[in-house]
């Protein structure tokens, strides 16, 4: 490097018309061009050539050594003579930031249009393409509001497919799949948040995420929901539903799930499950219900979503059955054991011989005796 202000490397980089001209030993005047600070000082000052790429001018130093803890030692070992040439070469191709205001991956999250087209030849990053075109064009340069409330944890420990589509790099972490796929498939951002529910509750806001107005329930209840009394609970009949009986149960679930008709199996069930008698899970007969109560039976759908939604309200504590008799006897309860009419208390201190000589060598003879 000629000095601190100029880079042989990145002159060369972003002047490949000299790089060519040195090589082929071409002529400045009367003298070869002998380098790219030579052309410089003696043409590219007054011509006004660029020093280095567009993203140098935004890129903060003292940002990216803090975040990014191994490149000091590349440094030092003189891998790379700064944190920019680190970055130029190796960190904007691994998604790394180049200062705490601008996130590349939520830039191409949230443009996937640039997404598909970086890296290229004219477009090394998001950052790239937002310092020549995206800021002018009013591009966002953060993550979307719902990145702030979303649980990566929970979310690849809750939908297993993920972590094999980041590792093949079809997606760039847990967000950017919930953002690109999981929100339209009603998956849910963390632990406290319930999609299905959300919108099975606020049907204004369903009818809005269809519309296309907001990408998800969650995207509502962020920028809205949670501050404007919008109810984020789930329906009584969530309490005690068991997924996987219900999509071992009703084998037609499965597939609708997989199509993104219904979000999950409760998501089924609430809707249309209910109106179909359907057993919430094997703890809860809806048709035996239904029969056993008659009065619960007219008043299903309407002021009940179901058997199981009175049950649950009101049948549980007033002692009705969810299941029917099985063998003649309630649920659950076992029949009675005979007992014997008498038990000597000398079993518990006699030796067996002893006691077989006394009884006569007949055990059973001593639960009869008077």
């Amino acid at each position: 490097e000629a000095n601190s202000t100029f880079s042989e490397y990145f002159y060369r980089i972003v002047n490949a018309d000299i790089v060519a001209a040195i090589a082929a030993g071409q002529l400045l005047g009367a003298h070869p061009i002998l380098s790219g600070y030579d052309h410089y000082v003696r043409a590219g000052q007054v011509e006004g050539r660029p020093l280095y790429p567009p993203t140098q001018a935004e890129f903060d130093e003292s940002f990216y050594l803090d975040t990014y803890a191994d490149v000091a030692a590349m440094i030092s070992a003189g891998t790379y003579f700064t944190a920019y040439h680190h970055y130029y070469d190796v960190g904007q191709g691994s998604r790394r930031s180049p200062n705490s205001t601008f996130d590349e991956v939520c830039y191409l999250i949230v443009n996937p249009d640039i997404d598909a087209i970086v890296p290229s030849a004219s477009l090394l990053s998001g950052f790239d393409h937002y310092v020549q075109f995206g800021q002018a064009d009013g591009r966002p340069s953060a993550c979307a509001s719902t990145q702030a409330g979303f649980d990566e944890s929970y979310y690849l420990a809750t939908y297993s497919d993920v972590s094999a589509l980041i590792a093949a790099d079809t997606y760039h972490s847990a967000y950017h799949h919930y953002y690109a796929v999981g929100q339209g498939l009603r998956r849910n951002p963390d632990s406290s948040f319930d999609e299905v529910c959300y919108l099975i509750r606020n049907s204004d806001v369903e009818t809005a995420v269809a519309g296309g107005t907001f990408l998800s329930g969650f995207a509502h209840y962020v920028d809205f929901g949670q501050t404007g009394g919008y109810s984020d609970e789930c329906p009584n009949v969530l309490t005690g539903f068991d997924e996987a009986y219900y999509l071992a149960t009703y084998t037609d679930v499965p597939p609708l799930i997989a199509a993104g008709t219904y979000g999950s199996a409760f998501d089924h069930y609430f809707r249309v499950g209910q109106g179909l008698g359907r057993n919430p899970s094997a703890a809860f007969d809806e048709a035996f219900y239904l029969t056993n109560v008659p009065s619960v039976a007219a008043l299903v759908p309407g002021s009940f979503t179901s058997g199981y939604d009175h049950y649950l309200q009101f049948g549980q504590a007033e002692g009705k059955p969810p299941l029917p008799p099985r063998h003649g006897r309630p649920q659950g309860r076992m029949p009675a054991l005979p007992t014997p009419t008498r038990w000597p208390a000398e079993f518990s201190r006699l030796r067996p011989k002893a006691f077989l000589r006394r009884i006569g060598g007949n055990p059973l003879a001593a639960m009869h005796s008077p």
